[in-house]
């Protein structure tokens, strides 16, 4: 396939730019960062290495709530990466994705209902096959398979004054309880405000989003480096912010003394890019 006798001229033309595209992209890394965020990485993965084995309470919804064991390792490999191919666009949305996370998890497990919440979490995974395959003639729920549904999470069906049935698109069965009250009930609304706000201009394609693109001669994708080390360190840090609430919570002790020097490396960067804790 690559024995091509007349490459095409998109190709020749990125076998002469891309050494100087990735050549600039390496010229504007900072190697502080990048070991900050395998290190964080590294961290994360050794302390939930069999975790379930050292667990000392709440045993009975590891299984339910291991799942966001796994989505955190996804997503802080995919820093490493990110910030390796300068994607402020991406980097973004993981940030977005990790916080909500990371905020879903400690309003289910710190709220005095969380047995509840947790119920909840497990079986909205029900409900969203009827709201996602309804529409999908092949992929549709059979009727039986409805009722059943319908049978064990009744939270989530309401009917209207006219008789009409609506599903609310909730997981905690509540339209009013938003991600941002979830953070204000769990500590976290400062974090909210910024960072939701400003991550979902990229989600959305807002047209702020102009003034992060922007450079001295126009629009460019290599957006400057701060803006990536901000987004790619504080991301890291919601993931170990995550992780310390999920041990706590199944009563396994954090580390405190292996994380300080990933703390100190922490409050170092923050310091040296001048990133306001809540970026």
């Amino acid at each position: 396939m690559n024995n091509i006798k007349n490459p095409p001229e998109w190709k020749n033309y990125w076998e002469e730019i891309s050494p100087h595209l990735l050549g600039f992209i390496d010229s504007q890394k900072d190697l502080d960062v990048y070991n900050y965020l395998v290190n964080t990485y590294a961290f994360y993965l050794y302390y939930t290495e069999d975790i379930y084995k050292k667990i000392k309470k709440n045993d009975e919804y590891y299984a339910t709530l291991s799942l966001f064991l796994v989505f955190m390792h996804d997503y802080l490999r995919s820093i490493i990466k990110l910030y390796e191919s300068f994607h402020i666009g991406p980097l973004a949305l993981v940030q977005r994705t990790v916080f909500e996370t990371y905020c879903n998890f400690k309003y289910m497990t710190e709220s005095n209902n969380y047995n509840e919440l947790i119920s909840k979490y497990e079986r909205f995974a029900d409900v969203e096959k009827i709201l996602m395959f309804r529409d999908n003639p092949k992929l549709k729920l059979s009727e039986d398979e409805i009722r059943e549904i319908k049978k064990h999470c009744p939270e989530w069906f309401k009917t209207k004054s006219n008789g009409e049935m609506f599903i609310i698109k909730n997981w905690t069965a509540n339209n009013e309880m938003s991600l941002k009250k979830r953070a204000q009930h769990c500590g976290l609304e400062k974090d909210y405000n910024v960072m939701y706000s400003s991550t979902s201009k990229f989600i959305h394609a807002s047209p702020l989003t102009r003034n992060v693109y922007l450079a001295q001669h126009g629009l460019t994708p290599l957006v400057d480096k701060k803006n990536i080390f901000s987004v790619s360190i504080v991301t890291s840090n919601y993931a170990l912010d995550f992780l310390r609430s999920f041990m706590t919570f199944f009563g396994v002790a954090f580390p405190e003394k292996e994380h300080t020097p990933l703390s100190d490396d922490f409050l170092y960067l923050m310091k040296k890019y001048k990133i306001s804790a809540s970026s």
